[in-house]
């Protein structure tokens, strides 16, 4: 069973990153980051799944490539943003130089653009997820090149664009991993608005 880790990078500045939609905290909010959150509902059916969040936790980058190096993963699923894709790209170059090889997959709005030509300038990542809510991202550990969408990858020395296609959509369960009281709303006064499980259950209610 592979080892995948689901990384919010450390950063010198609040960095939200999540959603395709990079910015700075300037109240001190945090959400937690919904996009691995999702994957780590798909990726858990099939991998062990750890998570690490070095923006919540207030880690250095340096204790993070110490947390990451005694974890010794075989992926690292990690957020970049346009706001802070300078140090997240340096910090996985050094863990990339630090570390056992593993599969680097980035995900971020810093690839909208010009992701293939990122990808082909940058050899420490192997491939873009588009879409945090496909199990594209199991086709391609997989190595089902042929099946898989929503996904910019290196195959061969090559950059390859497999093209966007959303997914249908299938029910599938997340594990307990982003249960953080660090991530933090300061214009929210209840304290169960914090916890993932709680905000689920209200947009369930919502439908």
């Amino acid at each position: 069973m592979k080892r995948v880790l689901l990384l919010n990078p450390p950063g010198r500045k609040f960095h939200i990153r999540d959603l395709f939609c990079g910015k700075t905290s300037k109240t001190r909010r945090l959400n937690h980051p919904l996009d691995l959150l999702m994957l780590s509902g798909r990726l858990s059916e099939c991998c062990d799944v750890g998570f690490i969040d070095a923006i919540a936790e207030g880690l250095t980058a340096e204790r993070c490539r110490e947390r990451i190096i005694k974890m010794q993963p075989d992926v690292i699923v990690w957020f970049t943003g346009i706001v802070s894709y300078r140090e997240d790209f340096a910090f996985m170059r050094e863990l990339r130089a630090s570390l056992a090889p593993f599969v680097s997959v980035s995900l971020g709005d810093v690839f909208f653009e010009n992701g293939s030509r990122i990808l082909e300038q940058n050899d420490f990542i192997d491939a873009v997820l588009c879409d945090y809510v496909s199990d594209d991202i199991i086709r391609y550990l997989d190595g089902e090149y042929t099946t898989m969408h929503n996904v910019l990858y290196r195959h061969n020395g090559k950059v390859i664009d497999s093209g966007i296609q959303r997914d249908a959509g299938k029910e599938y369960t997340l594990p307990p991993l982003f249960i953080n009281k660090r991530c933090i709303f300061p214009f929210i006064f209840f304290a169960s608005f914090l916890r993932v499980r709680e905000i689920v259950k209200r947009i369930l209610r919502l439908r």
